[in-house]
């Protein structure tokens, strides 16, 4: 095989520049260590920021949530006839002002657009607007209604938002950009397919324990743009995946950080035993005569392990803290194995502000 790598876990032969063996999702490369964060800055705005969303199941006949693109909470406003605009000294004061997400300059008019509920039916309206108003990029005539659907697209003048009648649905769908630090020097599908696919398909699968965990529907990882964004910088646009990315860039952080030395001193004694990952992680394990630095690695393997146990399952109590220990215990065994990947993966999420970057 051209351009292959050996996986020295379990010897299978990996397509090139893989990350992870395909066959036991040992890393097929050193794990990083140093993490930094660079957070993006965020403009300072001068105004009176607007009601954030609670988690409430429905919101449907009482009020709608607003996610407006770049901003990380939705707005939640409540009422059956909602007035969007910017707030001006000498005019009514609309219900949701859009001054501090830079409406002015986006071209939103001080009484742009009307949201009105009849009979369990979302309605918007033109307020006559100066740069106009559109859903799902059809621009609406002024003054007349159109209906609205959960999830639609609206445009007020160029600031995007989607309009969401509960305000779980608006949480998960706020889009959060991940930033990876890579040896490809550009972006190739064989890239995508062997790098980035493998920590993504483990951010779902986290993501679908937590949904299952906190008894919603299932949230599906949506993937809005993938970016070159400079020499070895790659970004990835993602939605769906608040609680999974919630581990990523907080306490799976911090794990790795305090776990640095001994994930390090596991991989470099693995690789030179040559033996797979799970194998040497694995606590029942008897084996009749092992080296010293096969036992050093049983030990530390052990040791990850445990920690990963535990990390699984202080994290369940943390976003689900009505469960039991023993309730969880179902749910750590579900977690554990993409947890796992994400651990030991050469790519990082840390924190920052929109962009979770390197």
């Amino acid at each position: 095989m051209e351009n292959s790598v050996i996986c020295k876990m379990c010897q299978t032969e990996n397509p090139g520049r893989r990350t992870l063996c395909q066959q036991c999702g040992a890393p097929l490369v050193p794990l990083l260590t140093a993490l930094s964060t660079e957070p993006v800055p965020q403009k300072a705005v001068e105004a009176t920021p607007p009601q954030q969303a609670v988690e409430v199941p429905q919101l449907r006949g009482q009020g709608i949530a607003l996610v407006i693109r770049g901003h990380e909470t939705p707005v939640l406003i409540e009422g059956r006839d909602i007035l969007l605009g910017r707030y001006d000294p000498g005019s009514a004061q609309p219900s949701v002002d859009l001054t501090p997400f830079n409406a002015s300059a986006l071209g939103v008019s001080r009484r742009h657009a009307r949201i009105q509920i009849q009979n369990d039916v979302f309605l918007i309206e033109d307020l006559n607007s100066t740069n106009g108003t559109w859903v799902n990029q059809k621009r609406l005539p002024a003054g007349k209604q159109q209906g609205l659907q959960n999830g639609d697209l609206i445009q007020l003048g160029q600031l995007v938002l989607h309009i969401y009648f509960d305000a779980a649905s608006a949480l998960r769908s706020v889009e959060e950009r991940i930033s990876f630090k890579t040896h490809a020097a550009t972006l190739t599908p064989h890239y995508l397919a062997t790098c980035l696919s493998p920590y993504l398909t483990a951010l779902a699968a986290v993501q679908a324990v937590c949904d299952e965990v906190l008894r919603r529907e299932p949230s599906a990882i949506e993937i809005s743009s993938i970016s070159s964004e400079g020499p070895a910088l790659i970004t990835v646009q993602v939605a769906g995946a608040r609680e999974a990315l919630r581990l990523a860039k907080g306490p799976l952080k911090t794990w790795r950080q305090d776990n640095a030395a001994r994930i390090n001193q596991f991989i470099t004694i693995k690789d030179g035993l040559g033996r797979r990952t799970g194998v040497l992680m694995e606590s029942g394990e008897s084996v009749a005569a092992q080296s010293s630095d096969e036992e050093l690695a049983r030990q530390l393997g052990r040791q990850l392990r445990e920690s990963e146990v535990k990390l699984a399952f202080d994290f369940l109590r943390e976003i689900a803290p009505q469960y039991s220990g023993e309730d969880r215990r179902e749910y750590v065994e579900k977690l554990i194995r993409p947890l796992h990947v994400l651990a030991f993966s050469p790519l990082h999420v840390t924190t920052g502000s929109q962009s979770l970057a390197h």
